[in-house]
């Protein structure tokens, strides 16, 4: 019967819930489903709403921990009382931001991640393609940051990205995580065998617009993997200082 799973749905609601006062999460659920066509008949919506409340709930709990943990304002709050989850709309600052990246192509989102190193002081280039080897935007000379450029470290940072777009609810699963880092992994290789300084700092670096399965997200992790999903990414994106206007003009 299950025709979506609970992941995508809680990142569906997380990105599409507009209601300011907290309202029954089953009732969310539902609208959503119906809205997106996942399942035809109300019946079996309902069916599916009763038998997966509990994993949308735990997801939408990790997405609002892991946005507390990164310093980030989350786009929802949820809470339970007596069994039921109650979820509303936050209004973040980024929220903007977080529909222009979502409303762009593809291409345009590579360009807008090469966009983020450039502000940040570095020089982004998108590099996507059809024989990109997985890497679509890098960046070079970032500097170490609170390390002054007249320090004589090493110059500076580069990095390999990739920037997974994704208009609905679609995660990065555990299977994209580990062949991103192995296409990084032989780039960089490619790289130490051409002139590159071979102690100098890379960053392997994996930004969405949608969000993390939680294996791939434990993954990046642990392997120290700069992942960031649509609400970090807008929220840096905001803080740096683009509108919505100039992501569109990309």
């Amino acid at each position: 019967m299950s025709l979506v799973k609970p992941q995508h749905l809680a990142n569906c609601i997380a990105r599409e819930i507009r209601e300011s006062s907290f309202i029954d999460l089953t009732k969310v659920m539902f609208e959503i489903i119906q809205q997106h066509h996942f399942i035809a008949s109300e019946e079996e919506t309902w069916d599916y709403v009763e038998l997966y409340k509990e994993d949308v709930a735990r997801d939408l709990f990790e997405k609002e921990s892991r946005a507390r943990e990164c310093g980030i304002e989350c786009s929802f709050d949820i809470d339970e009382e007596h069994g039921t989850y109650y979820i509303k709309y936050s209004c973040p600052s980024y929220n903007d931001v977080l529909a222009a990246i979502c409303a762009i192509s593809s291409d345009q989102f590579e360009r807008f991640c090469a966009s983020i190193i450039t502000r940040m002081g570095g020089v982004g280039s998108a590099t996507g393609g059809d024989d990109d080897g997985g890497i679509d935007f890098i960046g070079e000379n970032l500097l170490l940051a609170k390390i002054p450029s007249l320090s004589h470290l090493p110059d500076s940072v580069y990095l390999l990205g990739q920037a997974k777009h994704y208009k609905d609810g679609n995660q990065v699963t555990l299977v994209e995580a580990r062949a991103f880092v192995g296409a990084a992994v032989k780039r960089q290789d490619e790289l130490l065998h051409s002139g590159f300084k071979r102690l100098q700092p890379i960053i392997f670096a994996f930004w969405t617009t949608s969000d993390f399965h939680k294996a791939a997200y434990d993954f990046f992790k642990e392997l120290g993997v700069w992942a960031l999903n649509g609400q970090q990414l807008s929220s840096l994106a905001h803080i740096l200082g683009f509108t919505p206007g100039m992501i569109r003009c990309l």
